[in-house]
């Protein structure tokens, strides 16, 4: 059962890499966001290829927010949702 979050939208986007599918403009909301300095226990690579196999990833490279645009990010977007989850590996 996922355990739901209510983060701030600038400490979200401030304190973690996020990746995103830059091949499905449908899919432009959705980011896998892995935080700053901590292990994380999550395998990138796994889980877009899972969300590959469910139709949910395209095939396209995966991108990363830089660090440029993230006031863009904090200034144009609103968090609607975030949830925590883990991997079988941590």
């Amino acid at each position: 059962m996922p355990d739901y979050l209510t983060p701030k939208q600038d400490d979200f986007i401030d304190g973690h890499n996020l990746t995103f599918d830059p091949g499905d403009k449908l899919n432009g909301s959705l980011y896998l966001a892995e935080p700053f300095n901590t292990q994380s226990g999550i395998c990138r690579e796994e889980i877009i290829s899972a969300m590959r196999s469910a139709q949910l990833w395209s095939d396209a490279d995966p991108k990363q927010v830089p660090d440029g645009q993230r006031q863009a990010y904090k200034d144009q977007l609103e968090l609607v949702d975030a949830i925590r989850y883990q991997t079988d590996q941590g």
